[in-house]
């Protein structure tokens, strides 16, 4: 559903640069392959949430109203969050991100991809309106512009990371490309990638029912640490949901409450520090 051809480019560029200056996230990094994508963002104003759903909501409208179809373009699965606790996680994290169609066995060498794959390395993309879906007259901008910026986790490095992610791109899709002729996998090619159909569907099945992370670290007490504040995180939000049922509309909700905020605008402690 995401060929990497112009109009989809145009389509998640545009989307992607109206929900990020919506809601205030940052844009790191961004790939999007041929039916999932992946990106790097800085959530500081809590509205995460309202990021993807404009994100989902708009590039799956404008797609469908494209190729004249009308049924589920995203899976109903819940969008898998990874929350990245330390420097190395984050670099980790975009390494991946940005070396994706070589670790698939996409393409030899990413920058060949056709689709959206961008860092902050780059400057702004300024992208028209799609002319399909979006009104001409309606409250979207005529224009967008997808500015990625550095992590904060790389704010000391002088030119923002991007000498030291240069280089760990280049040695992480060395290796991938050595891994690659010694398994003997071959890649699938540019040719054989336009050639295919947004409507085709995979030959083989996906691996389901594994795990899922949602914190990422290579610190084993950070790991800990992220996951026991998760854990205290949805006891207190149970707490207070029971004392709220029970009558109780001033209780405090956890730091980090999303939808009883937005839907019954309840209280919520302050984030720590």
């Amino acid at each position: 559903m995401l060929q990497p051809d112009a109009f989809t480019l145009e389509v998640f560029a545009y989307v992607l640069a109206v929900a990020a200056e919506r809601t205030g996230v940052l844009v790191h990094a961004i790939c999007v392959m041929a039916n999932h994508y992946h990106a790097v963002v800085t959530d500081p104003f809590g509205r995460i949430a309202e990021f993807y759903h404009y994100l989902h909501e708009f590039t799956s409208k404008a797609l469908n109203a494209k190729r004249g179809r009308w049924e589920n373009m995203w899976a109903c699965t819940e969008t898998s969050r990874v929350s990245l606790e330390d420097r190395a996680a984050v670099i980790d994290k975009i390494t991946y991100t940005l070396t994706n169609p070589v670790s698939s066995h996409v393409l030899a060498h990413a920058r060949k991809w056709p689709g959206l794959l961008r860092w902050w390395n780059e400057g702004p993309l300024e992208v028209q309106r799609p002319s399909v879906f979006f009104r001409k007259n309606g409250p979207t901008p005529p224009t967008a512009t997808l500015t990625l910026v550095p992590p904060p986790q790389l704010a000391s490095e002088p030119d923002g990371g991007v000498a030291l992610m240069t280089r760990t791109l280049s040695e992480r899709e060395t290796w991938l490309r050595a891994e690659a002729r010694k398994k003997g996998r071959k890649y699938v090619g540019l040719k054989n990638i336009k050639a295919q159909k947004w409507w085709e569907s995979p030959t083989t099945f996906a691996t389901r029912r594994g795990l899922s992370p949602r914190v990422a670290t290579r610190d084993k007490w950070r790991r800990i640490e992220a996951l026991a504040r998760n854990k205290q995180f949805e006891a207190d939000h149970a707490e207070a949901r029971k004392q709220w049922l029970a009558g109780d509309r001033l209780v405090l909700w956890p730091a980090g409450t999303y939808l009883m905020r937005v839907r019954h605008n309840v209280p919520c402690r302050p984030p720590p520090g």
